[in-house]
């Protein structure tokens, strides 16, 4: 959370919501990966794409 606070000190007071969304999506996308799944839902696509998308959504740019 600490983390997610200092990408943005514009919006610390989102930071756990937002902490919490970012853990979720990638939890989400490792356990697909992890289970052989992930092509079922998004095959073809780069999974490393996919995580700078789902960072990218939740903490803006970061390259």
């Amino acid at each position: 959370m600490e983390l997610v606070a200092r990408v943005d000190p514009d919006r610390v007071d989102s930071a756990p919501r937002r902490a919490l969304a970012l853990w979720t999506n990638v939890h989400g996308l490792a356990s697909l990966a992890a289970n052989r799944t992930l092509e079922v839902v998004a095959d073809g696509q780069d999974p490393l794409e996919l995580v700078a998308g789902i960072v990218s959504a939740h903490l803006g740019d970061w390259e």
